[in-house]
Parts: C-alpha cells; structure tokens; sequence
C-alpha cells in the first residue's frame, strides 16, 4: 500500500472540515425538504466514493453508510439526518449498481 501525499491528505482533511461545517449549518431552522440538504448530501457522498476508490486511504475498519446512519447522535437536526439518510442511500444505489 503506498502513502498518500501530505497534499493529498491535507486537500481531503480541508474538504471534509468543509463537509463537516456544511452539515452543522443544517440545523433546526433548515427545512428537511431545502435543496441544500440535497447538494451537502451529494457534495458528501462524491467526497465519500473519492475516498473510498483510493486504497491507499483505506482504513483498517469500516462500516456501511447504513450502519453509519444508526450510530449517529440523536440530537441532530431533521435536516441533517435527512442528508445523512440521503448519503446512505446514495451509496446504496451506487452499490446495487456496482454488482
């Protein structure tokens, strides 16, 4: 497995503290339905399928999108869990669709 570039890796860190933000202005006052649920979401899922098609980036474990959706907090707002809910079943159909 080769190491990633310290570029690369910092590139990845500033885009995901950029994702990280996007999702924690979704609070209550965001509507589920607002179209900017949609675009974090899908601002986060091709983030998520960068990574995972670099294996060297890999960690040594992994959940699925799934999982990951119910180990979140619950006192996330109704419009930052529907982005992760869209995340999730983005991969999903990403998935299905690989096979």
């Amino acid at each position: 497995m080769r190491d990633a570039s310290p570029h690369v890796v910092s590139s990845r860190r500033a885009e995901e503290d950029r994702l990280d933000e996007a999702e924690a202005a979704l609070d209550d006052g965001v509507d589920p339905d607002d179209p900017r649920v949609e675009e974090i979401a899908v601002q986060r899922y091709t983030h998520h399928m960068a990574y995972d098609a670099d294996p060297a980036e890999e960690e040594d474990t992994q959940m699925s999108a799934s999982e990951a959706v119910t180990k979140m907090p619950y006192d996330f707002s109704p419009a930052r869990m529907r982005c992760m809910e869209r995340v999730a079943q983005l991969v999903g159909q990403d998935a299905r669709t690989d096979s």
